[in-house]
């Protein structure tokens, strides 16, 4: 997965590059990299009104060259951080109240196993990203939406992570076919494990 940096002076400057008539929602991306449909982005985006860097999922819509870059839109599962990054640009809304729902998402590629309600056997997987609310587990058989799970985490060389929580969305047909995971109610001793494994993770940008 590439992540690019989009980083802006205000979110005024973000505004300028942001459209989204006509749908669907796109955002200018300046960059002499090329990058084709095919490519799995993830989008870093800091402006000085956010409360932090938010991260998410895109893809190329169409490039103009003239103009020195590419159109990026964002992936659907993704349209509610879209939503709350336009938001605070514009300065609607209660920043400080929607910040307190969100929790940074990093991506980390780790070992994992699901298991579904029901299900006869843990389905080996992997992390492609991990927040403190929920994760984006790769696989290609994941089960149906509104499922509940248990997601166990392995970071090489640490304590496994168990974390209980339902499908919240499905993607296919994508290069990285798979499922967010929304967290339910962890064990304290496992969200005391989740924190520490994500403070490694946001201090050294991996799992040490």
């Amino acid at each position: 997965m590439q992540i690019l940096a989009a980083h802006y002076l205000s979110g005024r400057t973000f505004l300028n590059d942001y459209a989204q008539d006509p749908p669907p929602a796109r955002l200018f991306y300046r960059t002499k990299v090329a990058l084709s449909e095919r490519d799995d982005l993830l989008l870093e985006i800091r402006f000085p009104e956010l409360p932090s860097r938010v991260l998410v999922h895109a893809s190329v819509a169409g490039r103009e060259d003239d103009k020195g870059g590419v159109w990026l839109t964002f992936a659907e599962e993704d349209h509610p951080t879209r939503d709350f990054i336009v938001s605070v640009a514009r300065g609607d809304g209660d920043v400080q109240g929607a910040a307190a729902r969100k929790s940074p998402r990093f991506p980390v590629e780790l070992p994992a196993n699901v298991t579904a309600a029901g299900g006869d056997a843990p389905v080996p997987s992997e992390t492609g990203d991990l927040s403190a609310g929920g994760a984006f587990v790769k696989t290609d058989r994941p089960p149906p939406v509104g499922t509940p799970v248990a997601l166990v985490i392995a970071p090489p060389g640490h304590d496994s992570v168990t974390l209980p929580g339902v499908v919240a969305w499905v993607r296919r047909g994508e290069s990285a076919d798979g499922m967010g995971i929304r967290f339910d109610h962890p064990d304290p001793e496992e969200g005391r494990r989740l924190r520490e494994l994500l403070r490694r993770i946001k201090e050294t940008g991996a799992v040490k």
